[in-house]
């Protein structure tokens, strides 16, 4: 075929072509055009089906990985976009995640998102924490934190002064305790806007004067709000005292041994109140 398009030079002689062709030659000719067309149309088509494939395989990478994020959230749950108190919303979720061996709930959480204390019949607003360094010296020496950015929770038990009367005061229920303030502080820095720190006061042991509290800051806990929280306290609820595996007993300890402090509130001049915390002894 490539000859037959050869355009002659000048100098060669074009001779026409005056033969007809042969009636058996033209029913050939006129046969073979629709096979070569349904060729032609058959690749065409081919091609075609390839790059809808490719496109539409293309489409199905792009959703999955436009899923990708929500497969990824931090939490199974958050508090509503619209709930007027996110503070109380973390707190009640996690009131009924941790239960006593007879079912009940470990401890109440009462939330403020303006921390305060009960003085007689009146509240006093806390301004200031004080927090005692760890192992500086002979003297000791406060690092103050102001408390404007900072949400409180009370763990309270059913019992006297937030004690809780059902069972004993195991190790066991002491480091659920812990897991759970670990909680309560996880999720209100994930979801309250403009929190800084949590303060977590612990429920007392019975007739017991002295009294606890776990004390966060968002930076210890930055690394894991980076990553989904499941990745931190893997064990779903409702937990129990003693079904903490060991793995998460290590994780606890770890993320709030440094944070656990014995505590009492002094009076400023200016008539707010202190938080003191000081390392248990």
């Amino acid at each position: 075929m490539a000859d037959d398009l050869t355009v002659p030079t000048p100098d060669e002689p074009v001779t026409p072509i005056v033969q007809a062709a042969s009636p058996a030659l033209e029913r050939h000719a006129s046969s073979a055009r629709p096979a070569v067309y349904t060729a032609r149309f058959g690749i065409a088509y081919a091609l075609l089906a390839a790059v809808v494939g490719l496109a539409v395989g293309g489409f199905v990478v792009l959703a999955g990985r436009s899923t990708e994020p929500a497969q990824q959230a931090w939490s199974g749950w958050k508090p509503p976009e619209q709930a007027s108190s996110p503070v109380r919303e973390v707190a009640e979720f996690l009131t009924n995640r941790y239960r006593l061996p007879s079912g009940k709930p470990l401890v109440a959480i009462i939330p403020s998102e303006k921390p305060t204390i009960q003085s007689g019949a009146q509240q006093i607003s806390v301004e200031t924490v004080a927090v005692q360094k760890r192992g500086v010296g002979t003297e000791p020496d406060y690092a103050v934190i102001p408390a404007e950015d900072s949400v409180s929770f009370q763990l309270c038990g059913l019992g006297q002064r937030c004690a809780i009367p059902e069972g004993d005061a195991t190790v066991e229920r002491g480091r659920l305790l812990h897991r759970q303030a670990l909680e309560l502080a996880l999720y209100t820095f994930k979801y309250v806007d403009g929190a800084k720190s949590v303060m977590a006061f612990l429920p007392p042991r019975a007739n017991q004067q002295v009294a606890y509290a776990l004390f966060f800051r968002r930076q210890d806990l930055q690394r894991q709000l980076d990553k989904p929280l499941r990745k931190t306290l893997p064990m779903p609820g409702p937990l129990r005292p003693g079904q903490l595996t060991p793995a998460e007993e290590q994780t606890v300890g770890t993320l709030t041994r440094d944070r656990f402090f014995q505590y009492q509130f002094q009076q400023a001049p200016d008539g707010s109140a202190v938080l003191v915390l000081v390392p248990p002894s």
